[in-house]
């Protein structure tokens, strides 16, 4: 299960880092529907990933994202300022998490509420 492990914890990187150059094109043409995919994709492919490998805090947090941007994607919701700024914050809670899963080899306990709470409000019209 390690191999699998390091193997998505790269993937993962690769897809923050993807996650967070999405924001910034979206911030600067949000009607970019092929950005608007790729930043549900990064999540999706988070979420996917971490249900395998039994990371919580992380397919949470994923799960929730991937419902706001996926409201995104299909037209429902702009990309505003605010929703923008929470899915940088989601970005930055995932690639702390990942680098915390990578340092000591699992998932490291921590509560991820008020952030899981700010992104579905953020889902609603």
């Amino acid at each position: 299960m390690e191999e699998f492990l390091g193997e998505f914890l790269d993937e993962a990187d690769e897809m923050t880092v993807s996650l967070a150059a999405s924001v910034s094109e979206l911030a600067e043409n949000p009607g970019n529907d092929e950005v608007r995919n790729n930043a549900y994709r990064c999540v999706h492919v988070i979420r996917g990933g971490a249900g395998f490998l039994g990371l919580v805090r992380v397919e949470r947090l994923a799960a929730a994202g991937e419902r706001l941007l996926g409201r995104i994607a299909a037209g429902e919701l702009e990309p505003t300022g605010e929703r923008l700024r929470i899915v940088s914050e989601l970005g930055l809670a995932l690639r702390g998490i990942l680098e915390g899963a990578r340092e000591h080899g699992s998932e490291q306990a921590g509560d991820d509420g008020e952030l899981v709470a700010a992104i579905e409000a953020a889902a609603q019209p």
